[in-house]
């Protein structure tokens, strides 16, 4: 199975815990329960290091192999997912 991980649990399982973060020790244990590589964008690597004041951590931990981004959009790819949305009933309804 493969992981997709976005910025917010990204960011808390990377936060000290003195942080005083609620969420820092949930996220934390859960990111560490994964099997790795957890897969990410470029986007959310970039977002977390802002959020981090730094991008050490999120360097190393790609570095490591333990963060992966490897999404590649295909050429005409947006054109193709604005036409599924126009077709698909329930997808306009959520956007």
């Amino acid at each position: 199975m493969i992981y997709l991980l976005d910025t917010g649990p990204l960011v808390a399982a990377f936060r000290r815990p003195e942080d005083k973060d609620p969420f820092t020790p949930w996220a934390a244990k859960l990111v560490r329960s994964l099997p790795y590589p957890l897969f990410t964008c470029d986007a959310v690597l970039a977002e977390a290091s802002h959020f981090l004041r730094s991008p050490a951590k999120v360097i190393e931990a790609v570095n490591r192999g333990l963060l992966v981004s490897r999404f590649v959009a295909e050429p005409n790819a947006c054109a193709r997912d604005v036409s599924w949305l126009s077709q698909n009933r329930l997808a306009r309804e959520m956007f």
